[in-house]
């Protein structure tokens, strides 16, 4: 009993009740906004293979395109999740940029959701239109020479924010799959 009075006890034991349900909804939004920021900034990201089709340096109305393929994978957290919405790439080929082709892809819908457990493969893709970047590619081919730099940037959503955050990330990677 903590006083004589019966009112003053019931007072007590629903300002506890109402301290202990606030402070397990504290916790569980805590966990999920941190839960959140865990999943974005931990996000495991790997450029798994460069493709490069249509490349013909005998005739040059052919247009060549580069297929970037990156694989995603996120940390395991108690809760939270983050909305990724699309991917930009910034590629250089043996120290040359392919200054003319946008490298863009838009996630769908159906694979925005990033939380834990999330494992998947996208494909930034390019054509290459511009003569200038074509010629990065056909001296690439002729010396066999194929070093990419590629700076990758995700563009994504929190907390069901219509703010757009970004995350910017390099690579390097060495070697080409040429399909004709």
């Amino acid at each position: 009993m903590i006083s004589d009075a019966k009112t003053q006890n019931v007072i007590v034991v629903v300002t506890l009740l109402v301290a202990l349900v606030s402070g397990g909804a504290l916790y569980n939004t805590t966990a999920y906004y941190g839960g959140s920021y865990i999943i974005v900034t931990y996000l495991d990201v790997n450029l798994t293979n460069v493709v490069v089709t249509n490349l013909d340096p005998t005739n040059m109305t052919v247009n060549p395109a580069v297929s970037l393929v990156f694989n995603f994978k996120a940390p395991e957290a108690l809760s939270g999740h983050a909305t990724l919405t699309s991917l930009t790439a910034k590629v250089w080929l043996n120290y040359d940029s392919l200054s003319y082709t946008n490298f863009r892809y838009t996630i769908p819908a159906d694979s925005r959701t990033v939380a834990s457990g999330y494992d998947r493969n996208f494909t930034v893709h390019g054509t290459i239109t511009e003569l200038a970047d074509k010629y990065v590619l056909y001296n690439a081919s002729a010396s066999s020479q194929w070093v990419f730099s590629i700076r990758l940037t995700l563009f994504y959503h929190v907390f069901e924010s219509s703010a757009e955050s970004v995350r910017v990330l390099m690579f390097a990677h060495e070697g080409v799959e040429l399909v004709p």
